[in-house]
Formats: structure tokens, C-alpha cells, sequence
């Protein structure tokens, strides 16, 4: 490929991410949450996420069980259901990814909740940008 095509595909692509970061700053976060081009590209970021993060199910299952029973309980049991719900979270990551640009399940909603595997910890606001401070 001659230096010349990829210096016009490198000009392509910045002339587009520059027209859509324009066009997002133009409009608020209203229009942006409720396009289906928003929701496809949130369930594409919660399919790649769930892919690389679902391992985080297996400590998090043996922390969760630990708490319940003893430590030798909740390490056999929880790394047992820890495993399994990897597998479907990761699973359905995959689905995600591939299939980010149809609205199914309707209106691009999650197959599992929570939809990530920490949602209550990442789900919280940062400090710094919550108004009471």
C-alpha cells in the first residue's frame, strides 16, 4: 500500500471523529442518551466490558460467600458459582459485541443484571462531580 493511501485514510478518519465529536458537543446529553446510535454503542461498551471483566465474577462469588458460611465454604461454593457466572457473563459479552447494531433484546436493553460485574461500584458517582461538594 502506497504512503499516500494511508495518509488519506488517516485524513478520513480524523475528518470524521472531528464532525462527530463537533456534533456531540452540540447537542446535550439528552439527544445523545436516547439515539439508537447511543444505545448501540453502550451495549457494544457493556459486551467488550463484560468480555475482559467477567473473571471479576469469581472472587467477587467467593467474597460474597465467604461472608455467608466459613472460609472453606465460601471458597469451594463461591469459586464454583464464581466460574459459572464467568462463563455467562462472558458468554454474553460476546453476544453483545456481536450483536451491538440490532435492538435485541428490545430497545438494546442488558441480558443479565447487573449489567456489569461491579455495578454498584462502578455505577457510583466520583465525588468531584457530584453537586453537594
Amino acid at each position: 500500500m502506497k504512503l499516500s493511501h494511508i495518509i488519506s485514510a488517516a485524513v478520513l478518519v480524523s475528518a470524521c471523529v472531528c464532525t462527530t465529536t463537533a456534533n456531540a458537543q452540540r447537542y446535550g446529553d439528552e439527544y445523545r442518551d436516547d439515539s439508537a446510535f447511543a444505545k448501540m454503542t453502550q451495549k457494544l461498551g457493556r459486551g467488550v466490558a463484560n468480555i475482559f471483566t467477567g473473571v471479576v465474577e469469581v472472587p467477587k462469588n467467593i467474597s460474597s460467600e465467604w461472608r455467608k458460611s466459613d472460609p472453606v465454604t465460601g471458597f469451594f461454593v463461591g469459586g464454583a458459582k464464581g466460574i459459572g457466572w464467568w462463563g455467562a457473563r462472558t458468554a454474553v459479552g460476546i453476544y453483545d459485541t456481536v450483536t451491538f447494531p440490532m435492538p435485541v433484546p428490545a430497545n438494546y436493553e442488558p441480558l443479565m443484571e447487573p449489567a456489569y460485574p461491579l455495578a454498584d461500584q462502578w455505577g457510583k458517582q466520583l465525588p468531584y462531580f457530584d453537586k453537594t461538594y
